[in-house]
């Protein structure tokens, strides 16, 4: 694995933890932030988690992705920074991935839009996403998958900054090429 792609990897899993950490109310101090190398690294081995740590977090801090703020008591935090939080959300949006249950509850999830030429670069990017989470596309711009989607569809929409009007999500149970889509995801119907 090469060096930037792990530094990289580094950094990326320690803003996704601190970010989580900041939304349930922890706070990671300093002197424990070895500590969050343990779950946010569990693909390092142990011995180079506290090294890696150390460093992610001084090259994170350089890059301005987080800062250290010493509160009223003495205690250094750590805080992500809009930078940092920014990096995080690209981050995850990368990663975003639509759940397979463990049975199809038999309805379609239906992805319609009509977002005008002024915005086409938004339109491409958001067929580029559909087709990379697995949808099936049926016309120019619609799109259909068997799986609950609806958060990840607004994660997208906010993302790419695409207005609700322009999009139409629907759940249906029947559609015309029903056994078309079956074999097309697989499925025993």
């Amino acid at each position: 694995m090469s060096r930037n792609f792990n530094t990289s990897r580094i950094v990326n899993e320690l803003l996704k933890y601190l970010v989580f950490s900041v939304m349930v109310g922890s706070v990671i101090v300093a002197p424990n932030a070895v500590q969050l190398g343990d779950k946010a690294l569990k693909f390092l081995d142990k011995r180079g988690r506290k090294l890696k740590v150390k460093t992610a977090l001084s090259y994170m801090n350089r890059k301005n992705l987080i800062e250290y703020k010493k509160s009223s008591d003495g205690v250094l935090n750590i805080v992500v920074t809009e930078k940092g939080r920014r990096r995080e959300q690209k981050v995850r949006f990368e990663e975003l991935k639509i759940k397979k249950p463990k049975r199809w509850d038999k309805q379609w999830r239906l992805v319609t839009f009509d977002i005008p030429e002024s915005r086409r670069k938004s339109r491409s990017l958001l067929s580029s996403k559909l087709k990379l989470l697995g949808f099936h596309q049926l016309q120019k711009s619609v799109w259909v998958h068997p799986y609950p989607c609806g958060l990840e569809i607004e994660l997208i929409k906010q993302f790419f900054k695409i207005p609700d009007e322009y999009i139409i999500f629907a759940k249906v149970s029947s559609i015309d090429n029903h056994n078309q889509l079956v074999k097309h995801f697989n499925f025993r119907d």
